[in-house]
C-alpha cells in the first residue's frame, strides 16, 4: 500500500509503499527487511568484537539460532495480549506480522529469559552475554524502526512541532509527532554511549543496566507522545512497564556505585 509522507519544515514529500518488491507474486515488506539488515548488523559487530568481556563469538552464534525467533515471538505475544479484543475473534491473525505488531519489551523479556535458559544449559557467563549483546542491540533497533516509517505506523499524536509528519488518510491530511525518528535519534545515542563506556565496565552487567535504564528513560516520554499505544487498565502500558525499568535499573546503578566507593 502507498501512502503519502511529509515533512513540511523539511521540505520533504515522499510516497512510501510498505512492500519493497514480490517474489512470485509473494510481497516482501520493508518491515522484515530492516529487521533482517538489523540483526545482520549485530552479529557482524559481535563478529568483529569477538572475545569481548571473555567471551566467544560461536558460543553466541549458537545462543541466537532460537534467540531471534524466540524474541519475535515474544514480541508477537506482548503485543497480542494487550489488544487481544482484536484478535481474540480472529486467532489467524495472531502470527501475521507482515504489517507490524511487535513490542519490543516483550522481545526482551522472552529473549533475556531465554538466554538465562541457554547459559546455564551451556555454561555461559548471563551476564556478560547480555551486556556484550546490548553493546549493538540498540543499532540493530534503530534500522528496525525504519520499517515503522514504511508501514506508516508507530507515529504520534497530531503536533505542530518543528519536525511533525503530515500523513494522508481518505484525502484528509494529519500532522503528527514522528515518534519513529524520536526513537530512531534516542537509540542512536543509546548506541554511542554504551560504545563510548565499554571498555570502562566494573561489573558485570552493568552494560546491561545502563542499556535498560537509558532506553526505558527515553520510551516513557516517547511512549506519551504515541497515539497507538498499548493499554492496560486506562493506562499506556509501556510507559507502566518504563517507569519500573527505569527506577530498577536504576537503584541497581546506583547500589553498584556506592559498593564500588
Amino acid at each position: 500500500m502507498i501512502s503519502r509522507v511529509t515533512f513540511p519544515n523539511l521540505k520533504l514529500q515522499l510516497d512510501v509503499n510498505s512492500v519493497a518488491f514480490r517474489i512470485g507474486g509473494i510481497p516482501i515488506y520493508f518491515y522484515a527487511i530492516f529487521i533482517v539488515i538489523g540483526i545482520a548488523v549485530v552479529f557482524f559487530f559481535l563478529y568483529k568484537d569477538e572475545k569481548r568481556y571473555g567471551l566467544i563469538y560461536q558460543d553466541l552464534f549458537s545462543l541466537a539460532v532460537l534467540l531471534i525467533p524466540v524474541s519475535i515471538i515474544g514480541a508477537r505475544l506482548y503485543y497480542v495480549a494487550f489488544r487481544w479484543d482484536v484478535y481474540k475473534d480472529n486467532l489467524g491473525l495472531i502470527w501475521n506480522i507482515r504489517d507490524g505488531g511487535l513490542a519490543l519489551y516483550g522481545g526482551l523479556i522472552l529473549g533475556t529469559l531465554y538466554t538465562m535458559y541457554f547459559a546455564e544449559k551451556h555454561k555461559m557467563r548471563f551476564w556478560d552475554t547480555l551486556d556484550w549483546i546490548v553493546l549493538y542491540l540498540p543499532l540493530a533497533q534503530a534500522i528496525g524502526r525504519l520499517g515503522n516509517f514504511f508501514n506508516v505506523e508507530a507515529y504520534g499524536i497530531e503536533t505542530n512541532f518543528f519536525l511533525k509528519m503530515g500523513i494522508e488518510k481518505n484525502g484528509v491530511i494529519s500532522f503528527v509527532h514522528p515518534t519513529f525518528l524520536y526513537e530512531i535519534i534516542a537509540l542512536i545515542i543509546i548506541f554511542v554511549v554504551l560504545n563510548r563506556l565499554k571498555d570502562k565496565r566494573r561489573y558485570s552487567g552493568q552494560m546491561t543496566y545502563i542499556y535498560i535504564c537509558m532506553y526505558s528513560f527515553f520510551r516513557f516520554f516517547i511512549e506519551y507522545l504515541r497515539a497507538d499505544s498499548l493499554m492496560f487498565m486506562g493506562f499506556k502500558a509501556t510507559m507502566i512497564v518504563s517507569l519500573i525499568a527505569f527506577v530498577w535499573t536504576g537503584i541497581l546503578l546506583l547500589m553498584h556505585r556506592k559498593s564500588k566507593q
